[in-house]
């Protein structure tokens, strides 16, 4: 992404303008802000009928989610994370 944050996600033809491309989700280093970017991205992408990107962008917030979860040593505010919603979609929308 470039100083400004108006890198657009043209890999695979896509072109929404959008600062945080998969690509760069991937690469990012901060998990906690990685699996809420990419998983709404991956919404976006969804909504918009874009199912690969989509499922790239999900395995990217399940990968991120993982990352996290395996950080966790407090076992029950893992165990919240994991059963939040948000993180609930994300696992579900990864891989499918």
């Amino acid at each position: 992404m470039n100083a400004g944050g108006t890198t657009l996600y043209r890999a695979a033809g896509l072109d929404l303008g959008l600062p945080f491309p998969v690509a760069e989700l991937e690469a990012f280093p901060a998990p906690l802000e990685v699996w809420k970017s990419a998983r709404v991205l991956g919404g976006a992408l969804q909504r918009l009928g874009r199912g690969p990107e989509a499922r790239r962008a999900f395995d990217t917030a399940a990968r991120a989610v993982r990352t996290i979860a395996e950080g966790t040593h407090d076992e029950a505010l893992r165990t919240g994370f994991l059963a939040s919603a948000a993180v609930r979609e994300v696992l579900e929308r990864a891989y499918a």
